[in-house]
């Protein structure tokens, strides 16, 4: 009996580490949805539904109590940028203030809560800036020069930008490149700089490293020294690594696939391939991606 009970103990110790059950929000046209995963299915839930469908070329970006949106499409004309709050109690997006894009351009956006920090590039010093808002205020309180390695000579596409302890990651395109630079949130100057894309998920965990669309690495930074350690994988020839996001106890793997666009994409946009997403959860085990299962909308 005693074995038995211990048995049982040990079991309902090991759950939580086995089960794959999480929760997280996703953003959309109509409203944002929360995505449960469990085992190796999917749900979507619109746990609130905007007032007015928005266009898809609003970014959003959320900080648990608050959700921020920002817009360079529809003001474009008049060259701003628009931020938006949106407010719980009506479901709208209710307009904060808008900023000239000319010049500078925004570029990428990190959302704390109650501050707003940009990357922004300036073409007349053909330089990039880090500044800092708050919600109240349009004005920049604070604006570093940042250091961004980079082989052309003119501009470079910011893909994306995060807090990773007390560096700032940068995410871009320089040349059709993936690269990615990680500077001092301090003063700007860059301390490491390589080819790929760095996928962020928490301040307290290692980052992934995405390299040349197929290769897999973990990286920490340790006493001013950049740590590359690769991660095993199974992954088809025709297949790209976009993301992998740390879930609790498992992770989400998004591979991408290229097909060929039908005749109208490609002659309306003149867009030759479509991407297709799949996603999957995984574990890492050491240096290992192991049980790895598709993951299906119920």
């Amino acid at each position: 009996m005693k074995k038995v009970f211990y048995c049982l103990i040990f079991f309902l110790y090991l759950l939580p580490v086995y089960s794959q059950d999480y929760s997280y929000k996703v953003f959309s046209e109509d409203g944002i949805y929360v995505r449960n995963i469990k085992n190796d299915k999917y749900t979507e839930k619109l746990v609130l539904k905007f007032k007015e469908k928005q266009p898809p070329y609003i970014n959003y970006y959320n900080n648990n109590e608050k959700v921020l949106a920002f817009d360079t499409v529809t003001a474009s004309i008049d060259n701003e940028a628009i931020f938006y709050e949106l407010d719980k109690a009506t479901c709208e997006l209710k307009e904060l203030y808008r900023v000239k894009l000319r010049y500078p351009e925004i570029e990428s956006i990190i959302f704390t809560g109650n501050e707003i920090y940009c990357i922004e590039y300036e073409p007349n010093e053909n330089n990039y800036f880090f500044t800092k808002r708050f919600l109240s205020s349009s004005e920049v309180k604070e604006k570093t020069e940042l250091e961004i390695s980079k082989q052309t000579m003119y501009s470079i596409y910011i893909v994306d930008c995060f807090f990773y302890n007390e560096y700032l990651v940068i995410n871009y395109k320089d040349n059709k490149i993936d690269c990615f630079s990680i500077v001092s949130k301090n003063d700007g100057k860059e301390l490491f700089y390589g080819k790929g894309k760095i996928s962020f998920n928490d301040e307290k965990l290692p980052l992934f490293l995405i390299e040349d669309k197929q290769k897999l690495y973990r990286i920490s930074i340790e006493k001013n020294q950049m740590i590359k350690e690769n991660i095993k994988m199974s992954i088809s020839d025709k297949e790209e690594i976009a993301f992998i996001k740390y879930c609790e106890n498992f992770y989400i793997l998004t591979l991408c696939k290229w097909k060929k666009s039908d005749f109208l994409t490609r002659f309306l946009f003149d867009v030759k391939k479509t991407p297709v997403w799949s996603m999957y959860i995984c574990k890492l085990k050491g240096n290992e991606i192991v049980d790895k299962k598709e993951l299906k909308k119920e």
